[in-house]
């Protein structure tokens, strides 16, 4: 199953090294035993979080949790982790055992995954706010062609120049109205829009 096991002593200091848990770190026995696991394992701001973890083996508990493995390359693989305690005879606690499995790919998925998501997002911010400035941009030039073929319907034409006057009105007041739908729809996406 490609779980790389490690076993402490009660107080985190390694005991025994399983082959797995060599491949997936790159660590050997000779590296770890008689050492503390997490002076080697964990970066400095990890420590509290494994010094919790062994308290919790002392009084007994298990727990499964993920953790940043420091390589023996100096690289980073996500775990996660199963620990428990190891128990004497008697049930008292004298170390534990924790089983690693690799999920750094995984990990990097969620990331990459979150990182296209806030990218979309941003383009969607983008494209409603273009759709907003141009249905802006284009609604007053359209509300004065409508004004002016107004003003020309109201002097003196003849029937065929009205005629050709209420087509430009018409055409005119249907674009408006799919401006103005754009608009409103960039207002909805943006969070801009608000209803009376």
């Amino acid at each position: 199953m490609e779980l790389g096991m490690l076993e402490t002593d009660a107080d985190g200091t390694v005991t025994k090294v399983y082959p797995q848990f060599s491949a997936i770190t790159g660590y050997t026995s000779d590296d770890l035993i008689g050492k503390k696991s997490f002076e080697i394992l964990a970066d400095k701001s990890d420590e509290p979080m494994i010094l919790d973890e062994i308290n919790k083996r002392k009084k007994g508990e298990g727990n499964v949790y993920e953790f940043a493995v420091k390589c023996k390359d100096g690289t980073t693989k996500w775990t996660l982790v199963s620990g428990a305690p190891i128990k004497d005879e008697n049930e008292n606690v004298i170390g534990t055992v924790g089983l690693h499995f690799d999920i750094s790919k995984r990990i990097e998925t969620e990331n990459d995954l979150i990182a296209a998501r806030e990218e979309a997002e941003k383009l969607l911010r983008i494209r409603d706010q273009f759709l907003a400035n141009v249905s802006h941009e284009i609604r007053t030039p359209m509300n004065s062609i409508i004004g002016i073929t107004g003003l020309l319907k109201d002097g003196e034409i003849d029937s065929e120049q009205s005629m050709y006057l209420d087509a430009i009105d018409i055409s005119a007041k249907g674009l408006l109205v799919i401006i103005n739908d754009i608009l409103d729809m960039s207002k909805i996406n943006s969070g801009k829009f608000s209803i009376e």
